[in-house]
């Protein structure tokens, strides 16, 4: 069987082996994936290794490298924000991802958690706010809300954000830990309040 293609270079054809793997022909755009993939793994690696020279020239190669795919490399920046441990880094990271992709209801989201933890709460919350504003059902995003609402004692709103996801999805694990999470702290702070007085 012969796995080749035509591939035009300098005005003339020459063959070039075809990418397969156990037989299949792979696509470009899979192919190219897989590279931006193994790119992002590399980076997290670098940062976990203290490496941060080569993390920044590498984020510099992927800026240019997608220039002229705003969304997808919004999602790498994403992506990559999501697995690092430094906070000014990781806030920076969702910040330009969402001055390429503003309307991405994930990103927003991963960006109000990290504010939300990095104790930032009306920014955060500001985030939530603009996800829903574009997905209103979105039971990640209404959960994600719920508990930073929780942890910055605001109970009540966190309990309507987790009831709305509740009432999209009854069996969601996620949301019903959560809220059973914040209903046990609010339970304590009432306890331990009463045993006081």
């Amino acid at each position: 069987m012969n796995h080749f293609r035509r591939k035009k270079m300098n005005n003339k054809y020459c063959r070039v082996p075809a990418k397969f793997k156990n037989g299949i022909k792979i696509p470009e755009a899979y192919t190219k994936l897989a590279q931006v993939n193994d790119l992002k793994k590399q980076l997290i690696e670098d940062f976990n290794q203290g490496n941060l020279p080569r993390f920044n020239t590498r984020v510099g190669f992927l800026r240019e490298n997608q220039a002229d795919k705003p969304a997808l490399l919004a999602k790498s920046l994403s992506d990559i924000a999501e697995k690092i441990s430094d906070n000014e880094l990781k806030l920076a990271l969702f910040e330009e991802a969402l001055e390429l992709n503003p309307d991405d209801t994930v990103t927003l989201t991963s960006y109000g958690t990290a504010l939300a933890n990095h104790n930032q709460p009306d920014k955060a919350f500001e985030q939530f706010e603009t996800s829903l504003a574009l997905d209103p059902d979105n039971t990640v995003t209404l959960n994600s809300y719920g508990t930073a609402l929780a942890n910055h004692n605001q109970p009540d709103k966190a309990f309507e954000q987790f009831e709305t996801s509740l009432a999209l999805d009854p069996d969601n694990t996620v949301t019903l830990t959560s809220y059973g999470t914040a209903l046990g702290s609010l339970t304590k702070i009432i306890y331990q309040g009463y045993c006081v007085i």
